[in-house]
């Protein structure tokens, strides 16, 4: 087990000047560096995100470097991008061309361990995503951990009314600008004396303990933080407490009924489950017209004329407090019934959190000390959390992350 560092026995090197003399030593000698065994390297992110702080989606983000070994200069963080950046763009957001040396699709820019906010909304513009911190609910659909972890993690548009359907699906892929994404790299350096004598591989990285969210009502529960990194694909509901003896696993459902219905809407729809309109039973092998309830998203088994019962002779009565998940079921529609949704496994940063010889590795390093993640966040639009209640309220993210060699 690696050995306790106390903080006020290592300062913070001195970033900048470390950083351009590490550049200058890797174009002169085009070496790979390493990573010391005993290294613990503490990578911080912070990203306060919510309608209330401003313009700029994170506050900052940051790396710091902890190390009993003298010859450990410095990390970076750095960001792999879709096009290149122009010679103006990199000295404006302080972001240096790779020139190659991780290699990958894309183009891959470092940056010191301090990433300021300009650079962080700029990045994320640059990559078509929201840069204006607006959140619209959007939602992955069914999800299991590490199932096809090669495929990107795609989002999709939260559910919309269609009353010509009895069955509403909606795979419609969301707008980048409704949900906040980059994909991160993190690189472990060391004195280039060293280069080749300790490997820089298998190095893994977690949360930090502190790493935490801050919302108002349920928001950082309807939040979901998604990353994927090589073999690994999960998605983390920051906001809940998930107990250690069932392996940090939550779900939630992502098919049902809703009342997507505005406000003002006629009282005949306001309060109850979305119907269709009065459609030909014809349609789906049935005679004369037929009223529906409408059946949103993702169901375990195909629906058919089996989950809708018989028409209600009455309407159901209204609920005090109903919301677009809790509604009743109209006068002359036929009820959902007996349909089985898929659901949406997520877990909790405590999983991936390294706490003494506990948690779940993130990702790991390459040989070249490289460790990538690509990171989604956004409002999960199945989460019943994802009220009005949560609309326009300031949320703030802090992501800790700790790269620890194993023993």
């Amino acid at each position: 087990m690696a050995e306790e560092i106390n903080l006020s026995e290592h300062p913070l090197l001195e970033v900048a000047d470390d950083i351009i003399r590490e550049e200058k030593r890797r174009k002169r000698t085009k070496k790979v560096v390493a990573v010391s065994a005993f290294i613990i390297i503490v990578f911080i992110i912070i990203s306060y995100l919510g309608y209330a702080i401003g313009y700029y989606i994170a506050n900052a983000t940051s790396l710091s470097l902890l190390s009993k070994d003298p010859e450990a200069r410095f990390a970076q963080v750095g960001f792999r991008l879709s096009e290149p950046l122009t010679v103006t763009e990199q000295h404006k957001y302080n972001l240096q061309s790779d020139e190659g040396w991780v290699g990958g699709e894309g183009y891959v820019y470092w940056t010191t361990q301090n990433v300021s906010p300009q650079t962080m909304s700029f990045v994320l513009e640059h990559e078509g995503y929201s840069n204006t911190n607006r959140l619209s609910p959007v939602t992955s659909g069914s999800f299991t951990k590490d199932e096809d972890p090669y495929l990107p993690l795609t989002l999709y548009e939260a559910p919309k009314q269609n009353r010509a359907e009895r069955h509403n699906l909606n795979l419609n892929v969301a707008d980048p600008k409704d949900y906040f994404g980059f994909t991160v790299l993190f690189r472990l350096l060391i004195d280039e004396d060293r280069a080749g004598t300790i490997p820089l591989d298998n190095i893994a990285i977690y949360f930090n303990r502190d790493t935490k969210v801050h919302g108002q009502n349920e928001l950082p529960k309807a939040l979901r933080f998604g990353f994927q990194s090589g073999a690994k694909k999960d998605i983390i509901s920051p906001g809940r407490t998930l107990l250690e003896e069932n392996d940090y696993i939550g779900s939630i459902a992502v098919g049902g009924r809703l009342d997507l219905d505005d406000p003002r809407a006629p009282a005949s729809l306001t309060g109850f489950y979305d119907y269709t309109f009065g459609l030909d039973g014809a349609k789906y092998g049935e005679s004369g017209e037929q009223i529906y309830e409408i059946a949103y998203g993702e169901f375990e088994e195909p629906l058919t004329n089996e989950n809708w019962g018989e028409p209600l002779a009455e309407a159901e009565e209204k609920l005090e407090h109903g919301d677009v998940f809790h509604a009743v079921t109209y006068k002359g529609v036929r009820p959902l019934i007996n349909a089985v949704p898929q659901r949406q496994y997520y877990t909790s940063f405590q999983k991936y959190m390294l706490d003494g010889d506990k948690g779940e590795p993130l990702c790991y390093t390459n040989n070249l000390g490289v460790a990538e993640m690509n990171i989604k966040f956004w409002l999960e639009g199945w989460d019943l959390a994802t009220t009005n209640k949560v609309v326009n309220k300031s949320f703030g993210m802090q992501l800790h992350f700790v790269a620890k060699r194993a023993e």
